[in-house]
């Protein structure tokens, strides 16, 4: 049986704790201030996961606040994250007044990160001193937003937390399009299938569509995206097919 002295579990602790802050800081300091969106996801579960305190909190979220990302999504998904993990935060963070004094003036923050902020700020387990005029300077940021988005609508990405395309396939796709609304649309039709099916699946499903066309009359598809959204089970009993005959096939050529 080993004794645990009290100086002894303080000391393993802080080697813990200081081993957690190396690694957030590897992650955080590579070789440019673009995050992955895997790493990104990395950092708030190291985080969120950790029960004794972590050191340079204030620093390792003002680093995490300056990384972007090239798609808008996953970089307004910074501000986000930042925001959580100080509203989720059980540890007091040095001068978290100026960490969110930085969030509600990033030039990135928009009326889905101005939500996350104003959301921690009312999570965060310690009452500010300064916390009403907090309070007030999101309110005011959030009034901004609300009229400069009303006047210049910038194109939307989407409000939720799932993974842009990693496929170039998928991505031109997306992009393709002229038309900023179609576009968009397109990104639509596209999560709203990745909340059931694996981005290799539409992937797949999308190749077929463009090789055969339509699945009944063989005609061609102007929206492929939004085609394969409504006809998804068409599609999948078509794809299945194909390949249960592809495999028929090449088992009749071996023999």
């Amino acid at each position: 049986m080993t004794l645990a002295f009290p100086g002894q579990a303080l000391s393993n602790e802080k080697k813990v704790s200081e081993k957690q802050y190396r690694d957030l800081m590897l992650l955080l300091y590579k070789e440019n201030t673009n995050i992955s969106y895997t790493d990104l996801l990395t950092v708030y579960e190291i985080i969120a996961t950790t029960e004794d305190n972590i050191p340079g909190m204030d620093k390792i979220l003002s680093r995490l606040m300056a990384e972007r990302n090239e798609h808008p999504r996953v970089d307004q998904m910074v501000l986000i994250i930042t925001a959580k993990l100080i509203g989720s935060s059980n540890q007091e963070i040095p001068h978290v007044s100026d960490l969110f004094k930085a969030l509600i003036h990033n030039k990135r923050t928009n009326l889905w990160t101005a939500g996350f902020v104003a959301e921690a700020l009312g999570d965060y387990f310690i009452d500010l001193e300064d916390g009403e005029h907090l309070a007030d300077m999101i309110d005011g940021k959030i009034d901004s937003l609300i009229v400069k988005e009303s006047r210049n609508k910038e194109e939307y990405y989407g409000y939720h937390f799932l993974p842009p395309p990693n496929t170039e396939y998928i991505q031109n796709i997306i992009s393709r399009p002229e038309e900023q609304k179609r576009r968009e649309s397109t990104r639509r039709y596209y999560y709203a299938l990745r909340m059931q099916y694996s981005e290799e699946q539409i992937k797949e499903y999308l190749v077929f569509l463009d090789k055969h066309g339509q699945i009944d009359t063989r005609g061609k598809i102007d929206f492929t995206m939004k085609y394969l959204f409504n006809n998804i089970e068409l599609t999948q009993a078509a794809f299945s097919k194909e390949k249960k005959s592809d495999l028929s096939s090449g088992t009749r050529r071996e023999q």
